[in-house]
This record gives C-alpha cells, structure tokens and sequence, in this order.
C-alpha cells in the first residue's frame, strides 16, 4: 500500500507522467525505471492476498455459504465503490462523459463475484484453475479466433482480456485496465494459497520460500529464453542499464505470465521471511494501515492529486482541475507542468504523513465500535 502511493505520486507530480513510459528503454533511465519497476508488486499481491483472505475467513468459519455471501456482498461493494466513489476522487470532476479508469478494486471485486460462485468447489480444484488462467491466458493473443471480430462482443472481450475503452450508447466512456481473466486467476490461486496458513509455521514458510524462489527462477527462465509468456521480447541495446529494462519490461495490462512470475515469486519470498517477524522496522503503523486497507486506497487518490496541485501553486504552474486526457492516469497534469522525480518523493513522503495516522486512527476506532458492521467493508 505504501509504495503504491509512490506510483500515484509519479502519475500525479512528474512532469513526464502523461508523455513518458517510465519503462521505455529508449527514454527512461535508472531511478525512474525503478521507481515504477518496485510498484509493479502491488496490484498482484493486493489480490493473491484478497483470495489468502478469503481461505482465512472459511478456515475460522468453516462455512461456505457463510464465505460466498460475504464474498458476493463485498465484490458488488467493490465494484460500485470504483465506479460511483473513486473516479471523481481521482479527478476531481463530475464530467461522466468519462465514466470511469476501471482498475485493481474493479478486478478484486469481480475475482471476488467468481470465487462466490466457486466457493462450493475444493481448494485444490480451484487452484488449479487459477494456474490455469495464470498460465494459459497469453495463448488469447495467438487464437485464430477473436471476440473482437463479432463487434457485439468486443466489449467482452475488453472485459475479459484485453485493456481498452468501452463506449456505450450515450457518448460516454469508461477504460479497462484491469482485464478480468488473469486477475481472476491470480485470486483463485490466493485463495489455494491460503490454505499452507494452516500449517505449522516452520512447513508455512518453507512452502513460501520454495514456491517464490521456483517461480523467480521459472520467470528467468522463459525470460531469458523469450518464450511463451509475454507479448513483447527483450533484446540487448548498446547499455547493459538499457538491455536490463528490457528484459524487465513486461506486460502488466493485462498481466503477462512472465509479468505474474517476477511480481508474485519475490513477493511469495517476502511472505516467507516475513512471517511472524513482527520486529520489522515501521511494523507498527505498516500492521496499522492493514487493518483498514481501503480507507488508506480510497484517501490516497485525492492527497495524491491535492499535493500536486499545492507544488503547482507554489510553483507557478497553471493549476488545470480536468484532466486533458482522462483515459491516462498521468493526464491529471495539464501538459508542460510537473516536477523532477525528487519532487516525487517528496510529494509521497507528505502523503504518507498524512495518509498513516489517520489510517491508524480509523483502524482503531473500527476496533472500538465492533457492533458497527459495515465499518468491516473499509
């Protein structure tokens, strides 16, 4: 969650966050690549950890319908949440001829509706399909055949597997960037997942580590090979600083295989060595903000855009409130404005400041008022 807000900082206060692709080997260079590289870990655990939620929840109730109703309750929850609260915290309008940017909570709740539907089914069964969607969904690209070939269905196409806009019949517009199918799958394998929580804590993390560190290695693999599993090979480029974005220049919208292996295997490594090491610096308020995850998520789109907007002020810089090019994220800047990329991190340093304690306090007035249940959805 923390460094996610890095990433929003850099749409909303770099002055190259709508016309420069901080991955582009040809025109980023080292601190901007990682400062967008170390974000790429965020949408895939958010939701591989939304489906470890899920299994935790049926481990203590023991109870499927229980489980599928929740989960029914909080997808529709998370997808009006996207489509009703979010867009105009983002962009500070109520033009809704741009409906919506719909991303990671529009997936996690649509990966939440699936696994509603599945609950019945054994973990095992389901984790095979996630690995299925994981894996296979690349093969889409090289089908003879294509939704978008029948116009009728090429919005579900959109949907399904393949980023894009959707325009309906009244002029308006929304954006797909989180297609479903391997978000689903990345949730149903969450969900699996979950189950070596159970286990004793020494077997738990050995499982973690050996499971991080095959899938590191099986990324490397067919990276390194440029086989299935990413629309876009790497090749090498006169600087090895320049060859290395390549190879790490994957496809996340939506995520390629290759893209899934080399975000969750270290994240699944992480997991392992952090497992019940609760003297980690700055465990405090990080356990702080996970206790009320999406209080922080939905506050941090508008201190993101509000700080950028004061550098501006200070700055001179003509404010422009309405985004010129909604459909990027990075359109929030009006062109020509912007800081360099230590601005950023200044920017995301004050978010921060404000963003955790009143997380914190919120998550402790949660923990106050028990016989409040609708507080649980925040």
């Amino acid at each position: 969650m923390v460094v996610m807000v890095l990433d929003h900082a850099r749409d909303f206060v770099h002055r190259d966050g709508l016309t420069r692709d901080p991955t582009d080997p040809a025109t980023t260079n080292l601190a901007l690549f990682a400062t967008r590289f170390v974000t790429h870990f965020c949408a895939p655990l958010f939701v591989l950890l939304a489906g470890v939620a899920a299994r935790l929840r049926l481990q203590r109730r023991a109870d499927r319908g229980e489980l599928a109703g929740y989960l029914a309750r909080r997808g529709v929850f998370l997808i009006a949440l996207e489509l009703l609260v979010l867009r105009p915290l983002i962009w500070f309008n109520l033009d809704y001829g741009f409906l919506a940017h719909l991303q990671v909570i529009w997936a996690i709740g649509w990966s939440m509706l699936a696994l509603a539907g599945l609950a019945w089914l054994p973990a095992s069964l389901l984790g095979g399909l996630g690995l299925l969607l994981v894996a296979g969904h690349n093969l889409f690209a090289h089908a003879t055949f294509s939704l978008a070939r029948v116009p009728s269905w090429r919005a579900l196409e959109v949907v399904l597997h393949h980023k894009g806009g959707l325009q309906f019949g009244n002029g308006s517009v929304a954006f797909v960037q989180y297609p479903l199918i391997p978000w689903v799958g990345v949730l149903l394998l969450g969900f699996w997942l979950g189950g070596v929580y159970a286990w004793s804590a020494g077997s738990r993390r050995r499982a973690l580590l050996a499971a991080g560190v095959g899938a590191s290695f099986l990324f490397l693999l067919l990276r390194g090979f440029n086989t299935y599993g990413d629309p876009a090979p790497w090749s090498t480029h006169d600087t090895w600083s320049a060859t290395l974005f390549s190879f790490l220049r994957v496809e996340k919208y939506p995520p390629s295989l290759h893209f899934l292996l080399m975000t969750l295997g270290p994240g699944l490594v992480a997991l392992a060595v952090l497992d019940g090491n609760r003297a980690t610096t700055g465990a405090g308020w990080f356990t702080g903000i996970g206790r009320a995850p999406l209080f922080f998520y939905v506050l941090q789109w508008p201190a993101v855009h509000l700080v950028s907007r004061l550098f501006q002020l200070v700055a001179g810089q003509p404010l422009g409130w309405d985004a010129p090019n909604p459909i990027r994220l990075g359109g929030a800047l009006p062109r020509g404005c912007g800081f360099s990329l230590p601005i950023v991190y200044l920017a995301w340093a004050l978010c921060l400041a404000v963003l955790v304690p009143l997380t914190m306090g919120f998550a402790r007035f949660k923990r106050a008022h028990p016989q409040w249940r609708w507080l649980a959805y925040v």
